[in-house]
């Protein structure tokens, strides 16, 4: 068998004992091409496992790459009589680039780049400043973390997918510390968490696609919906903690034992779909002036309410409404 350098041969990886692609050679083999490897849906091999896709009386390398948009996650082994690649994705990856980097570039990872549906994102505190990721092409991942005093901000004309695993753990965002922002679409394919730790914050600020889950959102902190977010038959649930925002919620909002507050002081918070206040939620409003919209709150719903918890009204600035002044602030 000889492979010259302007061949390539492809072998598709699906887990171990005979389930992945192997070339027996009784002969020799001389190799001075490419090799490409492709995974199997919903196949992740662990961290160290090898594979062997060739197997020949005598092996001669004479060039042998690994080519794919698998090659960076394996190691090409060329032995005696084998051809062997070896795995290096590993399931959780931190991200190490100070200031502004590409969420693809292999080297601002600890390991390598996630961009299955089995890994873990960690933005976490190996950064020294406030650091950009730039999403320029769709990534999917089954989590991520957001652990730093410092910004994050996740950006860029691609997007990041959210979706479980084989064995079935649910996509979750986790932001223990920090105020980070969202300014790159973000897709959910399964019901997902979003808890954000007491003095944390993240800021929605392009469309998040519930794609008719629920993403229930926990924690004491705080989140910002600045944008559309779209259910399509799904449903934001504010559990714990505060959500405000300015943007639209193209589906359900349902509210826990948590404070909602639309608007940033003040603003128009809109739900297309219905709206649940349950009875330890509270719904605070803010007033700052007569204008609807930019100088008071408003909660605009075009499906059904069902409200019980608490209202609070709350003056901002040194504003005093006169007597008979009305503010819609349910609408």
């Amino acid at each position: 068998f000889v492979l010259r350098g302007n061949g390539r041969m492809h072998t598709d990886l699906s887990g171990r004992f005979g389930n992945n692609d192997l070339l027996l050679v009784h002969g020799d083999a001389q190799l001075d091409g490419k090799l490409e490897i492709d995974l199997t849906s919903g196949f992740f091999p662990a961290m160290g496992q090898q594979f062997i896709v060739l197997t020949a009386n005598t092996v001669a390398d004479t060039g042998l790459d690994l080519t794919g948009l698998w090659a960076p996650y394996f190691n090409l082994q060329v032995n005696a009589t084998t051809v062997v690649v070896e795995s290096q994705l590993n399931a959780n990856s931190t991200w190490t680039s100070n200031g502004f980097g590409a969420w693809t570039d292999l080297d601002n990872w600890s390991s390598v780049a996630p961009v299955t549906a089995e890994q873990t994102a960690i933005f976490g505190n190996a950064t020294s400043v406030p650091s950009t990721v730039i999403v320029d092409t769709p990534v999917t991942v089954n989590a991520m973390t957001l652990d730093h005093s410092l910004t994050y901000v996740i950006a860029g004309a691609g997007s990041v997918t959210l979706d479980a695993t084989v064995s079935g753990t649910s996509p979750a965002i986790s932001v223990n510390q920090g105020a980070h922002q969202f300014q790159v679409l973000v897709n959910l394919l399964d019901d997902a968490t979003l808890n954000v730790a007491a003095d944390a914050a993240l800021d929605i600020n392009n469309q998040l696609n519930l794609n008719g889950n629920t993403l229930t959102k926990t924690g004491d902190g705080s989140v910002a919906i600045n944008h559309v977010l779209n259910t399509a038959g799904g449903t934001f649930a504010c559990q714990q903690g505060n959500c405000s925002g300015s943007g639209a919620i193209a589906g359900n909002l349902s509210v826990g034992s948590a404070l909602l507050s639309p608007g940033n002081s003040p603003g128009v918070l809109t739900v297309t779909g219905d709206f649940l206040l349950d009875a330890e939620g509270t719904l605070l409003l803010e007033i700052a002036g007569n204008t609807p919209g930019s100088e008071y709150d408003i909660l605009a719903i075009g499906g059904q309410a069902d409200v019980a918890g608490a209202l609070q009204v709350a003056l901002v600035g040194d504003y005093q409404p006169d007597l008979g002044d009305h503010f819609d602030l349910l609408d």
